[in-house]
């Protein structure tokens, strides 16, 4: 499972999905999650079908920056 935090809400969930999409077939599950504190952003929590897909989408996707 991982958490990718402080997603700007101006990022929709369409965007976030074609981001994603070169991983999509370790996805499991994602679920979004409101941040109580900002209004501003949001988190998703994904569930990936094993570890080694969960390591390989952290190294992938840490510190890559979303360009729409």
């Amino acid at each position: 499972m991982l958490c990718m935090h402080s997603i700007p809400v101006k990022v929709t969930l369409s965007e976030f999905h074609h981001f994603v999409a070169c991983m999509g077939q370790s996805i499991e599950q994602i679920q979004v999650v409101q941040n109580v504190e900002s209004s501003q952003v949001y988190e998703i929590l994904l569930k990936l079908r094993s570890r080694n897909e969960a390591e390989e989408f952290y190294k992938y996707f840490h510190g890559r920056h979303f360009n729409s």
